[in-house]
């Protein structure tokens, strides 16, 4: 069994673990993702090696699993398809810690999943932020909604005085900028502030953070951030 199998296998493990816990039945999994049930069946099976990692984010978003940190590595060995999934999310992460430290704010933590989190807390304006980093984008809806979930969290964890926000950071690939456009009435509702005042607040120390969550866009290698897609390319 290669790498890729071996990974698929553990991963469809998860699932049906996952899918039992939450007593779904296969077909309801599969409309949710917007597969077939023989798809989902594959998965469980340990033959989803060669299903795209589109698929199984939809999947995992579906059964509420997350993967990425069990795709990253087994036994401290690199796998080629995580690998290829994490990289840019990951430099995209750096690159947003970066942009908020010349703003004011401090990284605390750091948590790998489906979504790579970024809990960025600014003590001298009483802020704190979700930053979520959105890589291979399945259910807009679904991670959306985790988005708030999340901020709903961090607020209970807070005093009443601390103001707790959230931001959504896009890759800019063909598949997420699909997504979202075919999903604008939700990401209205559900991350309706302005992305340039969320980035104007990340890197300018006096500016308030927005008290809605926002969305930007991350250039496809992570290395670069902007509000809204205005024209195409990064030029």
């Amino acid at each position: 069994m290669d790498q890729a199998e071996d990974f698929a296998a553990k991963l469809g493990d998860r699932l049906r673990r996952a899918r039992h816990s939450g007593r779904w039945p296969q077909a309801d999994v599969a409309e949710r993702a917007g597969v077939s049930q023989a798809t989902i069946s594959r998965m469980e099976l340990g033959a989803g090696g060669s299903i795209t990692l589109d698929t199984w984010s939809a999947v995992a978003a579906a059964a509420g699993v997350r993967f990425i940190a069990d795709m990253r590595s087994d036994a401290g060995r690199e796998c080629a398809w995580p690998a290829m999934a994490t990289t840019a999310a990951r430099r995209c992460q750096a690159l947003i810690d970066d942009e908020a430290r010349s703003g004011g704010w401090k990284a605390l933590t750091e948590i790998a999943g489906d979504e790579i989190e970024t809990v960025l807390v600014r003590p001298v304006r009483g802020e704190v932020a979700i930053i979520r980093v959105w890589d291979a984008l399945a259910s807009v809806d679904a991670a959306a909604r985790d988005l708030l979930r999340a901020i709903e969290r961090e607020r209970e964890m807070r005093v009443r005085s601390i103001d707790v926000g959230g931001l959504a950071v896009v890759l800019y690939t063909a598949g997420n900028r699909r997504r979202v456009a075919e999903s604008r009435p939700i990401l209205r509702e559900v991350v309706p502030a302005s992305g340039a005042r969320w980035v104007s607040a990340l890197r300018h120390p006096r500016l308030p953070m927005p008290r809605e969550p926002g969305l930007i866009w991350a250039s496809p290698d992570g290395w670069r951030i902007r509000p809204t897609p205005h024209r195409p390319g990064w030029q």
